[in-house]
């Protein structure tokens, strides 16, 4: 490797491969990641491995990092304040080494079913602003955040693809790694043209789209301690908030009933299912509460929500509500927690 394209703001390592890609000539996206890291590899969008190879391998004298490649071009950040220390450490070391990606996805809770959990996202004003300032775009991080439908800093939906085609930007295609053009790679249609409106089904759920994407923005533009702090506070949080809603009864029971009832009339079955957290509400709520096991972001932030109205008003709340206790002064376990039929 005798080159390393420059790196933009929120850009995704996955688009950083693909400009350099793209510019290198390579016909085969084996022989870029060999050029890359060294080795045989494959790299996916969310969790990028090996960096540390990809480091020794850019030339001459740059203030990269493996720390800054996670930390500003992945979607960890995302996954962190909601992973048991157990699970962080375990992630990060299977960052470091060449560990299957299914591995490292079933150590956050990652949700496989989802609409457009393999698609690319943009928007068009950003690209349009990209190709102005820098004469080309990129993919943006936060752009993929899964939940993520909205573009804050241009209020627009983001679009996956091309309209006049139909086709999608897909990270699924193992032997193409795709840059993010004025033109569509299937027709040619210009991407800038597209109108990038609201389908109905979104539509109906506008509001709590972009209230979503919100939450998402503020867990990656969020650097405070708090986040990094917020696991081990999680559970009795959560369990506080639940008893002074009355979801807890006198035995410590979890009135786990009530909670899907008023959870799915809060957010509806149809934006549950189309941010792909329908499957097993009762299950994956409890084990957000519980704090066991690594819960998807998403899931968390739909709790935190739910409780507290936003993670802003839930970081207030840690100020108001004692995290080591819980009524009678002490913490309440996982195996007091009982729940009610």
């Amino acid at each position: 490797m005798n080159f390393f394209p420059n790196i933009y703001p929120d850009e995704i390592l996955y688009s950083i491969l693909a400009r350099y890609h793209h510019l290198s000539g390579n016909l085969k996206v084996e022989k870029t990641m060999f050029d890359l890291y060294g080795v045989k590899c494959t790299q996916i969008l969310d969790f990028p491995k090996i960096t540390d190879r990809l480091v020794k391998n850019i030339p001459g004298k740059n203030n990269y990092s493996e720390q800054n490649f996670i930390r500003n071009h992945s979607l960890l950040p995302y996954f962190l304040p909601f992973l048991t220390p157990k699970s962080k450490q375990q992630v990060l070391q299977m960052m470091a080494s060449n560990t299957r990606y299914h591995l490292i996805h079933s150590q956050v809770g990652y949700i496989a079913k989802s609409s457009i959990s393999n698609h690319l996202k943009y928007c068009t004003s950003c690209l349009i602003e990209d190709l102005n300032k820098n004469g080309e775009s990129y993919w943006r991080r936060t752009h993929q955040a899964p939940g993520n439908f909205y573009c804050l800093d241009h209020q627009r939906i983001l679009s996956t693809g091309c309209e006049a085609c139909g086709f999608h930007f897909t990270t699924k295609l193992r032997n193409k790694l795709f840059i993010l053009k004025q033109f569509c790679p299937n027709c040619g249609s210009d991407l800038t043209l597209q109108n990038q409106s609201w389908s109905p089904l979104l539509s109906e759920y506008k509001t709590e789209l972009i209230e979503i994407s919100n939450e998402i923005n503020y867990l990656f533009n969020q650097q405070d301690i708090w986040l990094d702090e917020l696991f081990p506070k999680l559970h009795n949080l959560y369990v506080m908030k639940l008893i002074e809603a009355n979801f807890y009864e006198f035995s410590n029971k979890l009135r786990l009933r009530k909670l899907i009832y008023f959870f799915e009339k809060f957010y509806s079955r149809s934006l549950l299912k189309l941010l792909g957290c329908d499957a097993e509400i009762g299950g994956w709520l409890r084990e957000c509460i519980d704090g066991e096991y690594a819960r998807h972001p998403l899931k968390h932030i739909l709790l935190i929500k739910f409780l507290f109205g936003s993670l802003n008003g839930f970081k207030l709340q840690q100020t108001s509500l004692n995290p080591n206790t819980i009524q009678n002064g002490s913490r309440l376990s996982s195996s007091e927690i009982k729940i009610a039929a």
